[in-house]
Formats: C-alpha cells, structure tokens, sequence
C-alpha cells in the first residue's frame, strides 16, 4: 500500500476567553480542485462544534491570502462569511500580505450550512 502526502488542515489555535477556533489548511498542488479541502474542513467544523470537542467554540475564523479564490470558494461553500481585510497581516517571502477574515458561527452551521 503506498501512502501519499496530501497536506494537512486542523486548527491553529483557540481562543478561550472569546470560544473561537482558528483553523488552517494547505494542499499539495496534486490535490487540488479534487473536494479533498471540503471534505476535510467539514470533519473539523463538525467537530469543533460538537460535544467531543474539549473547548467551547462559537466561532471559527479562516484567513486567506488576496487572490486565492480556490481558497475562498472553499470556504463559502462551506458557509463561511467574509468580514473583512486585514491590512498587511501576514509576512512571507520577504513580502506583507493582506488576508482576508472569514468566520463561521455556531448559529450558520446548525441552521443550514452544515446539517
């Protein structure tokens, strides 16, 4: 049986005092536009927002860099709402980056986007 490396996806951390998840995700190019991301971000939201979840969440946050509409689409479809930018945000590659917000509440997810 050979095993392929796919990338990963999962939460970058809590914030407790406000119960808000921060999830991350990044795919091999191989990867792509396959649902492999849907797929995988639907299992964490389902369960962040479930019971076994250890932590409390009422809200999970994404950030996308301007311009990855794959990303972006990934995220809508799952019901996530864009808020806003975040104005050189993000450093890499010797640049600044503005990311966009997307948030996903508790409330979006039980009332029609997930279930």
């Amino acid at each position: 049986m050979s095993l392929e490396y796919l990338g990963g996806c999962g939460v970058n951390h809590f914030e407790h005092d406000r119960y808000v998840a921060v999830i991350g995700y990044e795919l091999c190019q191989g990867a792509w536009g396959k649902g492999i991301a849907s797929e995988a971000l639907k299992e964490v939201i389902d369960f962040l927002l479930s019971k076994t979840c250890l932590h409390r969440v009422n809200r999970i946050e994404a950030y996308v860099m301007q311009g990855n509409r794959a990303s972006e689409a990934v995220l809508n479809k799952l019901g996530f709402f864009k808020e806003g930018v975040l104005r050189q945000h993000s450093y890499w590659k010797g640049n600044y980056h503005d990311l966009s917000l997307y948030a996903l509440l508790r409330g979006d997810w039980f009332n029609g986007s997930g279930e």
